[in-house]
């Protein structure tokens, strides 16, 4: 998901969004021997997709598209495309590698969340954890 793929219209006085991602209905499978979703290749667009969305036979979830929503808000607070900094960064003066989790990558993107904007750095830097079961749910957001 990313802000390609929400269409915004509107109905009546009230604006709404649609979202056109129907990509992901064609690349998901379903294995019955363990009964869960599996991507059949990594689908999405880089900036928007989730840490676990990269790794081999990745498992869809809704939490996927939590942090997808997390970028879009990145993009629609900014007008810019959340390109995340490197994932690590080496230090030659102690010689060890240090890791950045995906709120830090975007965190040129999260300082511009100023005035009004503000009240919803909380909730994107939430979707934007690296772990799945620390984002809030598709509820919630």
């Amino acid at each position: 998901l990313s802000p390609n793929n929400i269409l915004l219209k509107k109905f009546s006085s009230f604006p709404f969004a649609k979202i056109a991602d129907l990509g992901v209905a064609r690349i998901i499978g379903f294995n019955d021997a363990t009964s869960k979703m599996y991507f059949t290749k990594a689908p999405g667009t880089l900036h928007f997709m989730p840490p676990e969305a990269l790794e081999d036979r990745a498992k869809y979830g809704t939490s996927l598209d939590v942090f997808s929503y997390g970028g879009i808000m990145l993009n629609t607070v900014n007008g810019e495309w959340p390109t995340p900094t490197a994932a690590a960064k080496f230090d030659p003066v102690t010689r060890q590698t240090k890791g950045f989790n995906e709120v830090e990558r975007r965190q040129d993107h999260l300082d511009k969340f100023t005035g009004e904007a503000e009240i919803l750095r909380p909730l994107v830097e939430a979707c934007l954890s690296n772990d799945p079961v620390k984002r809030p749910s598709i509820l919630d957001v």
